[in-house]
């Protein structure tokens, strides 16, 4: 893209209003996939669903940059946070970020079917840089349940929206949920969808109602140079 500067406008202020206004438009999108050998059968039905959810964020204009953080649930690795580039939790190469995810491997597990999802979640979290101001996770998981002893309201989050078993639907996250223009929304919730949905037509109605969410993020957000 042609960098324009307003002539009016000192250099150096255009410049620095410039970044916040790309800032301002990038989605800093983290997907919390299970990585436990349970998930095999369930794994290209997130891959593909995936690939479908970035494709029809395409419409809107939205700059995802993208990460992974993989549900290990073992006792020596809880979690594992995938380096998209050397030093960077996140890409914007989309291309990338799906090879990766495609060759994710499937091993482990928890003995009792429990997955360390709220560990998962608070790494995730933790991963945003200072400078992403519109956050948001999805969650891909076989779990049906979640032990609850950790706050995930460290870092404030846009959307959160979960692929999962129906009972982990009832199960409260304690999570801090911010406004598209910063403030902390005490309404905000995590969305919950049945993880099977992903085997059936994704339909553009489907396919938007999820993305919405997410690209609802940018929407208050006014910044002009």
């Amino acid at each position: 893209m042609e960098d324009r500067m307003n002539p009016s406008i000192p250099y150096g202020l255009a410049k620095k209003l410039g970044q916040e206004k790309e800032n301002a438009f990038t989605l800093y999108w983290d997907f919390v996939v299970d990585g436990t050998a349970s998930m095999s059968s369930l794994y290209p039905a997130v891959f593909f669903a995936v690939g479908h959810f970035l494709e029809w964020l395409k419409r809107y204009d939205v700059k995802p940059v993208v990460g992974i953080t993989v549900i290990r649930s073992m006792p020596e690795e809880k979690i594992e946070k995938i380096e998209m580039e050397p030093g960077s939790y996140f890409t914007e190469d989309v291309a990338l970020f799906l090879k990766k995810l495609k060759y994710l491997p499937l091993f482990g597990g928890s003995e009792d079917g429990e997955e360390s999802v709220e560990e998962a979640l608070l790494a995730s979290l933790e991963k945003f840089p200072p400078e992403s101001l519109n956050r948001g996770m999805m969650v891909f998981t076989d779990s049906h349940h979640c032990s609850h002893h950790l706050s995930l309201r460290s870092v404030p989050v846009g959307a959160v929206t979960f692929f999962c078993p129906p009972e982990m639907s009832f199960e409260e996250f304690d999570f801090a949920f911010c406004t598209p223009d910063g403030l902390i929304d005490e309404e905000g919730s995590p969305a919950f969808i049945d993880i099977c949905s992903l085997f059936e037509e994704l339909k553009p109605e489907y396919l938007d109602n999820v993305v919405k969410p997410f690209k609802d993020l940018i929407q208050g957000v006014s910044i002009g140079v």
